[in-house]
C-alpha cells in the first residue's frame, strides 16, 4: 500500500512541479545536419537536438524549437554576441572557417582593397553575414552565386573581385589561381539566459564531459539521417539508385596508404573506407574498393588543371605536405633546390605527377606502380629521392621496419589535397558525391585513430619470427620493472625531464642564445600555476614539460632564427611551422596532452590573432596561456642577435599593455602583482651559454 501511495505522489509531483517550457531560437537560412526541421516527422533534428536531449532530461524542462524567436530562453548557432546582452555563452565543438579569396595575379592584397568592388557568396552558405559583421566599414556589391564551382570560375574569369567561401581547402597550392587574403575561424555558440543557471550548468557540463568518440558517433548518425532525408525526393538520387547495383571506388595498387586505407583483420579500414561506409548507408547502394581501372569514382585524386576537362572533383577529404625521402646515411636536411638534376622516384599516378616535375629543374624521373616499390628502388640506389605525401611515406617506413634505413629528410613548401574524381559524363553521380564528401571535409580529415598513428603491424610470420626473441626478453624485463615500479616511475620522470632539458639546451646552443631559458621558463610557469590555484599534478607537469615548448625550432634553419634584421613574410611563415613540427616530435615521446598543448599552442593570443589555429580566450588551454606569458617575458629580457634585452620595468609594461590582447587578463593581474618574483628568477638563473660537456652530461641520470 505504501508503494502505491508513493507512486501516486511521484506522478502528482511530476505534473505539478515539472519544469516550464523553454523556447529555443532556431537560426534563419541555416539548414544542415547540425540542425534542420524534418517536415515528415514535424520536429527538429540534428546534432544540436541530440546534445540538448540530455539537458531536457536532466533539467526537467520541455524544449520548444521556434523559428526566429525574438526573446528566446536559448539561442542556437550564435556567432555575433552583441545582440544577446543578458545571456551567457557556451562554446560548441563545431567550428568553421570563412575565407575571402581573390585572384593570384590581381592587385588586391588586403580586405580593404575590396571597398566598392564585387564580392560573390554562395546561396544558403555561411560567410556573407559573418564578414559583414566583422568588417562593418567595408562596403561592397554582393553577388549571389548558385554553387562553389560557378563562383570559382567567375572569380578566375574576373567577373568577381572577391569570393566568400566557408571551409575553403586548397586542392593544389602549386597550380591554384586564387589565394586567401582573410581566413577567419568561427566557433558556434549557444546563448542561455542568465537567469537559467541550472540549464547553463547542465549544458556546460555535458559538453565538457563529451568524449571525442561520442561526438563522432553523433556526427556520423546525423550525417546519415540528414542526407537520407534530403536526397529522398531528388531526381539524381533516384537515378543513381536505379542505375548502380554497386559503386566502385578506385584506389592505387599499394598494399596500404596510411591513413587513407589499410587492411586489418581481413577488412579494409582508414579514412576513405569510413567515408564509403557512411555514403553506402545514405544511398543504400554497396560501395566497393577496386585497384583496377574499372571504377565509377576515383577515390584518390589531386585536382589539377590538366584533368578538369575529364573529371569533376569533390572537396578534399585529406590534406598533407609533400615529403622528400632519402636513405638514412644521405644528407639530413633536404629542400626543393636539392632535387634539381637528381634521380627522383615518383608514384605512377598521372594526376599527382603532372604537377610535381614543374617544381624541379631537369629531374630524371623514375616512375613506380606503388609506394612500396618506390621504397625498394630507393634502398637499391636506383633513385636518390622519393617524393610523396609525408604521412604516407612515414607510414610505409614504420610498417616495413625501415626506420634505420630510410627517413623523410625534408618537405616541399606546398600542400596537396586529396579528394574524389567523377567522370564528367556521370553528372548525376557527381552531383550527389560532391555534396556528401563536402560534409566530411569540414575538419580536413576524418578521424581514424589507428590509421593516423601510421602503425599497422601486418600478419607477417617472417617479421614475427625476427621480433619473437626480443619480445620475450622485453616481457621478462617488463615483469622486473613492474616489481620495481615506484623506483622506475621516478627514474622515468627524471629521464624524461633530462631529455627535455637536453633538447632545449641543444636548441639554445644552435640558435646562439645565452641564458638558461628552459630552466627559467619552468620556474615562471610553476609559480604562475601555483598563484592561479592549479592542482599539484598540474603544477608538477607544467614545470616538467614547459622547457619543451620550442623543440620544433631544431628543424628551422639557423640562418632564419639568427637573422639580425626583420624576417620576411615567407621566413616568418617558416618559423611558425615550429609549433606543428614540435607537435610531431613530442607525440613520439607520448608525454601527454599538456605537452602537446604547450608545444603547439603557446603562440596563440587571447584576442584570437595568434597561431597556428587562431584560438581565442578560454579556447586556449590554460597551460598554453601560462607559457605564452612566461615565454614572452623571458624573451623580452634576453639579449638577441637583432636587439639588446629590455629592462625588467620595460618588460612588465609591455606585458600589462598586452592584457586582453596577447594574454589572459587574469594571468596578467597575477604577473603584475608578483612581477618582482619574475625578475628574481631571471637574475638568479642567468647562466652563461652551455658548453658541449654540460649538454652531454644532461644525458646521464641525475
Amino acid at each position: 500500500m505504501k508503494k502505491i501511495i508513493l507512486l501516486i505522489l511521484l506522478i502528482i509531483n511530476s505534473f505539478c512541479f515539472a519544469g516550464e517550457s523553454l523556447n529555443i531560437k532556431v537560426p534563419e537560412n541555416l539548414v544542415d545536419m547540425y540542425l534542420y526541421r524534418n517536415m515528415e516527422e514535424g520536429r527538429y533534428k540534428g546534432v544540436y537536438t541530440d546534445i540538448l536531449k540530455k539537458v531536457e532530461k536532466k533539467s526537467n524542462h520541455k524544449l520548444n524549437y521556434i523559428f526566429n524567436e525574438k526573446n528566446p530562453d536559448i539561442a542556437l548557432r550564435i556567432v555575433d554576441k552583441t545582440q544577446y546582452k543578458d545571456y551567457n555563452f557556451i562554446q560548441m565543438p563545431i567550428n568553421y572557417r570563412i575565407a575571402i579569396l581573390v585572384n593570384n595575379d590581381g592587385n588586391i592584397r588586403k580586405i580593404s582593397d575590396l571597398q566598392g568592388l564585387k564580392i560573390g557568396y554562395i546561396e544558403n552558405s555561411r560567410g556573407i553575414d559573418e564578414i559583414e559583421k566583422k568588417f562593418s566599414d567595408l562596403k561592397f556589391e554582393k553577388v549571389l552565386m548558385k554553387n562553389r564551382v560557378d563562383a570559382l570560375e567567375s572569380l578566375r574569369a574576373g567577373d568577381l573581385d572577391g569570393l566568400i567561401l566557408s571551409n575553403w581547402i586548397e586542392n593544389n597550392s602549386v597550380e591554384t589561381k586564387v589565394r586567401v587574403i582573410e581566413n577567419i575561424l568561427y566557433n558556434e555558440q549557444i546563448a542561455v539566459k542568465k537567469d537559467l543557471k541550472d540549464v547553463y550548468k547542465i549544458l556546460e557540463e555535458e559538453l565538457r564531459n563529451y568524449k571525442e568518440e561520442e561526438l563522432r558517433e553523433i556526427l556520423d548518425k546525423n550525417r546519415i539521417e540528414f542526407y537520407k532525408y534530403v536526397f529522398k525526393d531528388i531526381p539524381n538520387y533516384k537515378f543513381i539508385k536505379e542505375k548502380y547495383s554497386e559503386i566502385k571506388i578506385g584506389i592505387t595498387k599499394d598494399k596500404y596508404l596510411l591513413p587513407l586505407f589499410y587492411k586489418h583483420n581481413g577488412k579494409i579500414k582508414g579514412i576513405l573506407p569510413k567515408i564509403m561506409e557512411d555514403m553506402e548507408k545514405i544511398l543504400g547502394i554497396p560501395f566497393v574498393i577496386t585497384k583496377d581501372e574499372d571504377w565509377d569514382i576515383n577515390g584518390i585524386i589531386i585536382e589539377n588543371n590538366d584533368l578538369k576537362d575529364k573529371y569533376t572533383f569533390t572537396k578534399p577529404y585529406y590534406q598533407n605536405t609533400i615529403g622528400i625521402a632519402n636513405r638514412k646515411l644521405d644528407s639530413f636536411a633536404v629542400d626543393a633546390s636539392d632535387l634539381d638534376n637528381e634521380k627522383i622516384i615518383l608514384i605512377k599516378d598521372k594526376d599527382f605527377n603532372i604537377t610535381l616535375p614543374k617544381m624541379i629543374n631537369n629531374p630524371q624521373i623514375i616512375y613506380v606502380e606503388t609506394l612500396q616499390e618506390g621504397i625498394e628502388k630507393l634502398l637499391n640506389y636506383e633513385g636518390n629521392f622519393l617524393i610523396f605525401f609525408s604521412s604516407m611515406i612515414e607510414g610505409t617506413i614504420t610498417n616495413s621496419f625501415l626506420e634505420n634505413k630510410i627517413k623523410v629528410a625534408g618537405i616541399l613548401n606546398e600542400e596537396f589535397s586529396i579528394g574524389m574524381g567523377i567522370r564528367k559524363e556521370d553528372e548525376e553521380l557527381g552531383s550527389i558525391i560532391r555534396v556528401l564528401v563536402e560534409s566530411f571535409s569540414l575538419d580536413k580529415t576524418m578521424v581514424d585513430t589507428k590509421a593516423n598513428k601510421n602503425i599497422l603491424f601486418e600478419k607477417n610470420y617472417r617479421l614475427m619470427a625476427k621480433i619473437a626473441v626480443p619480445t620475450i626478453i622485453f616481457i621478462i624485463l617488463l615483469i622486473i620493472l613492474i616489481i620495481k615500479s615506484e623506483k622506475n616511475r621516478k627514474k622515468a620522470e627524471r629521464v624524461s625531464g633530462t631529455l627535455i632539458e637536453t633538447f632545449e639546451s641543444i636548441h639554445q646552443l644552435d640558435t646562439e642564445e645565452a641564458g638558461d631559458h628552459s630552466k627559467r621558463l619552468a620556474l615562471y610557469a610553476e609559480f604562475m600555476a601555483k598563484q592561479y590555484g592549479c592542482s599539484k599534478k598540474f603544477i608538477t607537469d607544467i614545470k616538467r614539460l614547459t622547457p619543451f615548448h620550442d623543440i620544433g625550432k631544431i628543424a628551422i634553419s639557423k640562418s632564419i632564427l639568427n637573422k639580425p634584421g626583420k624576417l620576411t613574410k615567407e621566413e616568418f611563415e617558416t618559423v611558425k611551422k615550429h609549433t606543428e613540427i614540435g607537435l610531431k616530435l613530442i607525440k613520439k615521446l607520448e608525454l601527454g596532452v599538456m605537452a602537446e598543448n604547450i608545444i603547439r599552442l603557446h603562440h596563440e593570443k587571447w584576442n584570437g590573432k595568434g597561431y597556428p589555429l587562431g584560438l581565442e580566450e578560454n579556447k586556449i588551454p590554460l597551460e598554453s596561456r601560462i607559457v605564452a606569458l612566461a615565454d614572452t617575458y623571458d624573451n623580452l629580457r634576453q639579449d638577441k642577435v637583432y636587439r639588446d634585452g629590455f629592462t625588467h620595468a620595460e618588460s612588465v609594461k609591455i606585458i600589462i599593455e598586452e592584457s586582453g590582447k596577447s594574454f589572459d587578463p587574469i594571468l596578467v593581474k597575477i604577473f603584475e602583482k608578483n612581477h618582482r618574483i619574475f625578475d628574481e628568477i631571471f637574475k638568479k638563473n642567468n647562466k652563461a651559454k652551455y658548453s658541449i660537456e654540460e649538454i652531454f652530461s644532461k644525458f646521464k641520470n641525475k
